[in-house]
C-alpha cells in the first residue's frame, strides 16, 4: 500500500506545463465501544482512506476529484478528471495555490500505543468505567450511557508550489452519565475526557465526577424568581 505522502507526490508529478496542482491525503480510522449492565453493548470500528485533488488551469480555473483508498496510478487519473472538471468552471484569477511555509512540527499529537493497540483490548475501558460508575456510591448503581472512543488519523499535502507535509494524530476519549436515586427520585450526572493515549485518560477520574454529580442533585429544588450571581461550573463552560 503507498504511502500517503508517496501518493500526494504522484499526484504533484503529473502536473502539465503551466498548471498547479495540490493534493491532500488522509486515513483515518476510528473505534467505538459502549457498555451496559456489565456487558458489550455495541461495537464498531470504521477505516477510511483517499486523496483530494486540486487542479488550476489557465485563468484561474480550478477543478477538484477525489479518489478512495487509491493506487499510485488511480492518483494519476484522479489529476486527469480534476484536470477536466477545470475545464468546465469559470476563470477566476485568484484561483491560486497558497507558497511553502516553514512548519514547525508539533509533539505529542500522536501514540502510538494507542495506534497499535488491539481492538478487543479496548472493550475492558468501557465495562471498567461502567463498575466504578456503579460501585462508589450506593445511591448510585445505574447508567445511563457508558462509551468509549477513539481515532487514528494521518494527513500528507503537496502541491506544485513546493508544499510538502505530513503529520499523524490520534485522540481518544470516555464518557458516562449516572443516575442517583432516593427515596423515589432519580438524577442524572455525567462526565467525560478527552486525550492523546489511553494512559492520560483516567476513567476512574470520569466515573468519579459523574457519580458527585449525579449523587449531589438529590434533593435539589428549584430557587425562586431572584437576581443572584452566578457561578458556572467549569464542565458545563
Amino acid at each position: 500500500m503507498p504511502e500517503l505522502a508517496d501518493l500526494c507526490a504522484a499526484a504533484v508529478e503529473a502536473a502539465l506545463e503551466g498548471e498547479q496542482v495540490e493534493a491532500y491525503g488522509e486515513e483515518h480510522s476510528a473505534t467505538s465501544v459502549e457498555a451496559h449492565r456489565g456487558e458489550l453493548e455495541s461495537l464498531s470500528f470504521s477505516q477510511s482512506r483517499g486523496v483530494g485533488v486540486r487542479v488550476i488551469v489557465s485563468g484561474g480555473r480550478l477543478g477538484f476529484a477525489y479518489a478512495a483508498d487509491p493506487s499510485i496510478e488511480e492518483v494519476r487519473r484522479t489529476v486527469e478528471r480534476a484536470r477536466e472538471n477545470a475545464a468546465l468552471t469559470a476563470e477566476d484569477v485568484f484561483n491560486v495555490l497558497p507558497e511553502a511555509e516553514p512548519v514547525e512540527p508539533l509533539d505529542g499529537l500522536y501514540s502510538e500505543d494507542l495506534a497499535t493497540m488491539a481492538t478487543d483490548a479496548k472493550v475492558p475501558i468501557a465495562l471498567d468505567l461502567e463498575r466504578l460508575a456503579t460501585t462508589a456510591d450506593p445511591r448510585v448503581r445505574k447508567t445511563e450511557s457508558v462509551r468509549y472512543g477513539d481515532a487514528v488519523g494521518s494527513v500528507a499535502i503537496a502541491s506544485t508550489a513546493g508544499v510538502r507535509a505530513e503529520y499523524r494524530g490520534t485522540g481518544c476519549w470516555c464518557a458516562v452519565v449516572t443516575m442517583a436515586e432516593r427515596d423515589g427520585e432519580t438524577q442524572t450526572g455525567g462526565s467525560f475526557r478527552i486525550a492523546r493515549s489511553v494512559e492520560d485518560l483516567h476513567p476512574d477520574d470520569v466515573a468519579r465526577e459523574a457519580v458527585e454529580r449525579a449523587a449531589r442533585m438529590l434533593g435539589a429544588t428549584k430557587p425562586e424568581t431572584v437576581r443572584v450571581p452566578v457561578l458556572l461550573d467549569p464542565f458545563a463552560a
